[in-house]
């Protein structure tokens, strides 16, 4: 009769413990717990989670694997654009145009100057943060 050895019993338990946790991260992922629509779309598989491609999360993929994946990635990155405050949104656009500025004319002290200014300005606004 044999016996497993107990090198080979802890090996069992160890890729047993493995798939239990692999099990639960694959459990945890945005499309298993919101559950979005996967239609095809084209070439490709739509899984989108809301009302539209504007409103909602959607990922796109060859299959519908990779939609769910692509769907799970902009899920952890989306942010909600209506809760940014539109004066960052025009300082990065001002800095956007400096920096091309900068590339056209040289160094930019003042306009950096002008954007610490505004910076600071719009903390101010909000309170100091």
């Amino acid at each position: 009769m044999s016996y497993a050895s107990e090198q080979g019993v802890l090996n069992g338990q160890w890729n047993a413990a493995e798939m239990a946790f692999q099990a639960e991260i694959l459990r945890a992922s945005p499309h298993v717990l919101m559950r979005p629509s996967v239609t095809p779309d084209g070439d490709q598989w739509c899984a989108l989670y809301g009302e539209n491609l504007q409103e909602g999360v959607s990922g796109f993929g060859d299959t519908p694997a990779a939609a769910c994946a692509d769907f799970d990635k902009n899920w952890r990155e989306q942010r909600l654009p209506s809760r940014q405050n539109p004066a960052h949104a025009l300082v990065a656009a001002l800095e956007e145009i400096v920096a091309d500025l900068e590339v056209a004319t040289g160094p930019r002290g003042k306009i950096d100057s002008a954007l610490a200014k505004a910076r600071q300005a719009i903390s101010q606004a909000e309170g100091g943060e």
